[in-house]
């Protein structure tokens, strides 16, 4: 049964998508533990951008697209390293390096790719009227005439709403007020949390925050050892920042 133009812009652009897949698995294997904390590294600091960046206020909401563009990007790869890379380190022999800054960068762009390709397929989705053009179907054409429809409209101001609410929470939290909210949200399955992870919801907090200072005390013992920029500040894109950070 021949295809309607819809159904070919989709499974097109779902083609596509597992095709990048199947490339970025390839790199993830060539990946090792230095490319995993480079991931985690970038992924921790994409997050503090707009509240702790001499961010313009002007400039907050184009910055607030692009680093959550960033963020779900990096937390695709991370998952994808962390399944696929080996478990060590892996040195380049040539500049003696244990993180790849070239097959980083192809990773980056294939996750954007991904990322893209799979928010054309939900865009596409919501029209009804869709034009393919190409002799592979590369070409979709929506019709944004229809945008006026009632009920269209109100599934873009959803998704627009539940956007920016998905935003807000993740939004870097003081620790303190994080543990509060924490306990408030898993307090009523308090039995099901102990059974699954055998610790009560105080315990496991008391073990959170252990391990948050001995990570901050570690990152603290190294302060020295960190490079600087011109203004004194850690230069959190210096490749011993990443290693240093990684490790603590």
């Amino acid at each position: 049964m021949s295809q309607t133009p819809k159904q070919r812009a989709i499974n097109k652009a779902k083609l596509e998508i597992t095709k990048d897949i199947s490339r970025l698995v390839t790199m993830a294997k060539m990946c090792g533990l230095g490319e995993l904390l480079y991931f985690l590294h970038y992924l921790h600091f994409t997050r503090l951008t707009l509240d702790f960046g001499n961010v313009k206020e002007n400039d907050k909401d184009m910055l607030g697209i692009y680093s959550r563009r960033i963020d779900d990007a990096f937390k695709y790869v991370t998952q994808i390293v962390a399944k696929h890379g080996k478990k060590g380190f892996v040195k380049d022999e040539a500049t003696n390096m244990v993180i790849n800054g070239e097959l980083l960068q192809q990773m980056n762009q294939h996750a954007l790719e991904i990322n893209s390709k799979f928010e054309s397929v939900s865009f596409i989705s919501t029209f009804k009227t869709v034009e393919v053009r190409g002799e592979r179907d590369q070409h979709a054409r929506v019709k944004l005439e229809e945008m006026k429809d009632e009920h269209l409209g109100k599934f873009f101001n959803y998704s627009l709403r539940a956007d920016k609410e998905h935003a807000e929470e993740r939004k870097p939290q003081l620790l303190n007020h994080f543990f509060t909210i924490f306990k408030q949200e898993y307090d009523p399955y308090a039995d099901l949390f102990y059974k699954e992870f055998g610790v009560s919801i105080d315990e496991f907090i008391e073990l959170t925050n252990w391990l948050i200072e001995k990570i901050n005390g570690s990152i603290k013992s190294k302060e020295k050892q960190f490079p600087l920029t011109i203004k004194g500040k850690v230069d959190i894109q210096d490749y011993r920042s990443i290693l240093l950070y990684g490790t603590s």
